[in-house]
């Protein structure tokens, strides 16, 4: 059977498997030799350009007879609110709200607490369609380009994806040993659109063991893109994160420990800086920052590029390590830890986890930024496929035995029992 994987986020790449055995891997970009080139749908148009959508790769390597296609993205799925011009204008309610918005995380329930508190101020419009139909836009023209009518797409397990490529490409599935897998990146899925809505996954820990889906046991997930978009059009004179919430909150929800921030990840940070310091005028280098700041130092009253990326580098260390240690204390008897996800880029700090972890081996899975997201969505797709096969098998096995057990009442003369 042969399997595609297609990631229509930044880093646009596909994956083929067939039986199991990976084909190919290939980076959209490298084909259209065009750094940093990603899918657009017609609902991303700007100043009328035209819209960019299908695979070059697809027709470099002649990719066809496919049977299934699977695709990942980050999600580019928004749940809206219509905001009353009111607010902008309003100083004296705008502190009122601010201090709503930073008195605890702003979920579902916090949402509809806020809408009663000021009915005027918002209508709660919900996950708009065009956030959905942006994907499928893109997802459609890649089916139609392979002749394909049906495909799957799962917005929510953006992080599964990573987790999944970073354990099939490691050393320690091929030695059948489990491991822990840290990811973490500029933001990924929003994984409950109801309970937490415009909170992406930032940080993940996943436990993989063979032949099992990788298990969630802990995330971190942030609202801070959605609360800066909303400080910049509502919130405007105010501090830049006037919204934001850095209180953490931790919620219990089906083994898995949720943790609510309104912080950015450090991801974020990076890409951040990478447009800060003129790498990149969409925040798209934050490898860049991350090479910058091996070459800095930390010296006081020193704020170069180098030594701001430097510090930058040092501070996401220290939180890191404490993600790290989490995973490991999860699963003391683990001593193997994988490491996906853009910010897994981040070549020097990788380095510096083998001190502080001495008797761990870490692997940093090859793929790590959302590219590899290809892969993991078809080995993920192998397996369920898989998983229901060996359903049937199980369900006519049954069959046969009750079969079998009819004939030999009837062989007893049993002929009304059977009956």
């Amino acid at each position: 059977m042969k399997i595609l994987g297609v990631n229509i986020s930044h880093d646009t790449s596909l994956a083929q498997l067939t039986d199991g055995n990976i084909d190919m891997i290939c980076d959209e970009a490298r084909y259209r030799r065009s750094k940093y080139w990603s899918p657009q749908s017609t609902g991303m148009i700007n100043r009328g350009q035209p819209p960019q959508v299908g695979m070059v790769s697809i027709v470099h390597k002649d990719i066809k007879d496919v049977d299934k296609l699977i695709f990942a993205s980050f999600d580019r799925r928004q749940f809206e609110l219509d905001w009353s011009d009111e607010v902008k204008h309003d100083r004296q309610q705008q502190r009122e709200m601010i201090k709503f918005f930073t008195a605890a995380q702003f979920t579902r329930e916090r949402m509809d607490e806020f809408k009663l508190e000021y009915p005027r101020a918002i209508k709660i419009v919900g996950v708009t369609e065009d956030g959905e139909d942006r994907d499928y836009i893109l997802c459609d023209a890649v089916a139609e380009q392979l002749g394909i009518e049906e495909y799957d797409f799962i917005p929510e397990i953006h992080h599964l994806y990573h987790a999944e490529c970073a354990y099939k490409l490691s050393p320690y599935l091929e030695n059948e040993e489990d491991a822990v897998c840290v990811v973490w990146d500029g933001g990924g899925a929003n994984i409950d659109m109801e309970k937490y809505p415009n909170y992406q996954e930032i940080e993940s820990i996943y436990y993989c063991e063979p032949g099992k889906e990788p298990i969630a046991r802990w995330q971190r997930i942030s609202n801070h893109r959605m609360l800066a978009d909303w400080r910049g059009a509502h919130f405007a004179d105010n501090l830049n994160d006037c919204l934001d919430n850095y209180n953490e909150e931790v919620i219990e929800d089906d083994d898995i420990q949720i943790q609510l921030t309104s912080a950015p990840s450090n991801g974020m940070n990076f890409s951040n800086m990478s447009w800060a310091l003129g790498c990149d005028n969409m925040g798209r280098a934050a490898g860049k920052v991350m090479g910058m700041a091996s070459y800095g130092t930390a010296q006081k009253n020193v704020h170069t590029r180098y030594s701001v990326a430097h510090q930058l580098e040092l501070d996401s260390y220290e939180w890191s390590v404490e993600v790290i240690r989490k995973a490991t204390e999860m699963y003391p008897n683990c001593k193997n830890i994988l490491l996906s996800g853009g910010y897994s880029l981040n070549c020097t700090n990788n380095y510096k986890y083998l001190s502080a972890f001495p008797e761990h081996q870490i692997f940093v899975d090859p793929i790590p930024h959302d590219g590899g997201t290809a892969l993991g969505a078809a080995l993920w797709l192998e397996r369920k496929i898989e998983e229901e096969e060996d359903e049937k098998d199980e369900i006519l096995k049954d069959f046969r035995d009750v079969e079998r057990s009819m004939t030999d009442l009837n062989h007893d003369g049993n002929e009304e029992l059977v009956k």
